[in-house]
């Protein structure tokens, strides 16, 4: 073995992960749908907060469809992965690389959905003179031409990656020589290139920007926190319902650091420096991805006031119906025996 390019080490869990998760899509799935019909018919006292909610929802729930389904494996440090999902035997190079090119945009747009939320919730709480400019068409276009601007810049990375797969090959050999020979032989085996050491100032420099949105939205959080208290107590501007919609804003302010920012940080991390035997970690992390959808829909449904309501109202109906339904059978029983 190459002690300068050991062989990357993963656990059999991680590269077939997805029967495991499976029930876990399947939980996700119906929760996902359950809670948008709960948001365009329960959302009459949120205003505009419901589009902003929907936004979010709609890609947290697609991006966990597809990381569960795909199951992408990465072979940190190498610019190295493969899909190890239900696609893993059938999908070629060309699918994969898009996939994976996807997958990055379905980040992005999860990440700038729980950013327009909070937004939202603070402008409107503490500063609504301040909504003529966050709901105007010139805001709107700003928000649309940056999110073009990174579809762009994923749709560049993903010509940067090799042509095809015997050339993704060649460069794996003559950069990480054997480490990777396990790996040629799956199907959805994609490299990148190191451009010798380039690659890898990007992924610094990718890593600073996630970690510095992270601090951002943490600190946040904590001005949210800050400004309930001080407002309750000066002025008493923040409602009932405004204030369970500040904790949901925090609440996914918390959930989108620990299961993106902090895998994703991780990943970036381990590609910039170059850290050997972090595949599994890597690859541990990344699950925590694949649960995303499914934490941000349960604290949707619980932490918004007028959501709960109408679970809980669905959870008492249906408990009554039981009951009604155990005592008529009871009665008809009993007067039968009589």
């Amino acid at each position: 073995m190459d002690e300068k390019y050991p062989p990357p080490v993963i656990s059999g869990f991680f590269t077939d992960r997805t029967s495991t998760l499976f029930p876990i899509l399947g939980i996700s799935i119906a929760l996902g749908l359950f809670l948008d019909y709960v948001i365009l018919t329960q959302s009459k006292s949120l205003g505009t907060f419901k589009y902003y909610l929907l936004n979010q929802t709609i890609w947290a729930q697609l991006f966990e469809v597809l990381m569960i389904t795909l199951n992408p494996v990465f072979l940190t440090p190498y610019f190295a992965g493969y899909m190890g999902g239900i696609f893993r035997n059938t999908a070629g190079y060309a699918a994969t690389s898009a996939m994976t090119a996807l997958c990055f945009s379905l980040f992005l747009n999860n990440v700038f959905g729980v950013i327009l939320s909070l937004m939202n919730r603070y402008i409107l709480t503490f500063h609504s003179e301040w909504r003529k400019y966050l709901e105007n068409k010139f805001t709107i276009s700003v928000i649309g031409a940056f999110h073009v601007f990174l579809y762009v810049m994923d749709i560049v990375f993903y010509y940067m990656a090799p042509a095809n797969s015997d050339i993704g090959r060649l460069m794996a050999i003559n950069e990480t020589h054997t480490a990777l020979r396990k790996y040629y032989n799956e199907p959805t085996f994609i490299y990148s290139s190191e451009y010798g050491g380039d690659s890898r100032k990007i992924w610094i420099v990718l890593f600073v920007i996630i970690f510095g949105l992270s601090s951002i939205l943490l600190a946040s959080a904590a001005i949210f926190i800050r400004n309930v208290l001080i407002f309750r107590k000066t002025k008493g501007v923040v409602s009932r319902t405004s204030l369970y919609l500040l904790i949901s804003a925090v609440v996914q302010v918390v959930i989108c650091v620990v299961f993106l920012f902090i895998p994703f940080g991780w990943l970036a991390l381990a590609w910039a420096c170059n850290i050997q035997n972090s595949a599994n970690v890597t690859n541990g992390l990344i699950t925590l991805v694949s649960m995303h959808g499914t934490v941000d829909v349960i604290s949707t449904l619980y932490f918004i006031m007028p959501y709960r309501k109408f679970c809980l109202n669905l959870i008492g109906q249906n408990l009554r119906r039981r009951r009604i339904s155990t005592l008529s059978q009871e009665i008809l029983f009993s007067s039968r025996n009589k």
